[in-house]
């Protein structure tokens, strides 16, 4: 067994996939933990260094399981069986929003969010859904000017149900944006050079996502005033609240 190892893609994608899994069981481990001990500095007087020790460490796995939820999506590919079920797109919204409050707090940013007054229902895969928002709020969280504001905002209209993710940071170029959420684009041979989407995988992830459940995704703005969409078809998908 000297030969050089050969993978093919099919066998790749499955193999990543079983890495991801590895990595949940002691990722859940070290989340438990960590709120148990965020818990005891709460309740106890504590070092204010060791409390922020704690704090971060807490959202920092926050980040991991993000990122090994898109591992999982990124390797599957179209493997993924998404399980649909009715919602409101709103209250996903704002469960979502809520969750990636503490890491904009912690890069001095906020979160705004404007539901618009929506109230319809639309099938998607929950999970699939909220992990392609949460990537698009990491994308604007890691772009936003530090005091700045994430805007969210959701909007429907006779074809749609859209839900934007806004920032005051440099926008990918009009040229770039297919290239953005392709994933030859994000290697290092495909790479258009340095821009936007060029730190990290949170565009490919979230389009990745999305795709599963039906939802469309847009690029569209300009630097000071990006934006990102998530597009629901109306019709097939939605039903009203």
């Amino acid at each position: 067994m000297t030969e050089k190892l050969h993978v093919d893609d099919a066998e790749l994608r499955e193999l990543l996939h079983l890495v991801s899994h590895d990595l949940r069981n002691p990722l859940a481990a070290i989340v438990t933990n960590l709120e148990f001990a965020r818990r005891l500095v709460v309740e106890e007087e504590v070092d204010q260094d060791l409390r922020e020790s704690v704090e971060d460490s807490v959202v920092a796995c926050d980040v991991l399981k993000r990122v090994v939820a898109n591992f999982d999506v990124l390797a599957k590919g179209r493997d993924v069986n998404p399980t649909l079920g009715e919602m409101s797109v709103a209250i996903v919204v704002q469960d979502v929003a809520r969750r990636c409050r503490e890491r904009a707090e912690q890069a001095s940013l906020s979160i705004e969010v404007d539901d618009g007054g929506v109230t319809s229902q639309a099938m998607l895969d929950k999970s699939l859904f909220s992990l392609a928002l949460e990537n698009l709020i990491a994308n604007s969280i890691q772009h936003a000017p530090r005091g700045s504001a994430v805007s969210i905002s959701v909007a429907e209209d006779d074809t749609a149900i859209v839900v934007s993710v806004g920032d005051a940071g440099k926008a990918v170029p009009p040229d770039h944006r297919e290239a953005a959420v392709a994933p030859k684009s994000h290697t290092p041979k495909g790479r258009l050079g340095p821009t936007r989407y060029g730190r990290g995988l949170s565009l490919l992830s979230a389009r990745a996502a999305a795709s599963l459940t039906g939802v469309g995704m847009e690029l569209a703005g300009e630097d000071g005033a990006f934006v990102m969409k998530l597009v629901i078809p109306i019709g097939s998908h939605t039903t009203s609240g």
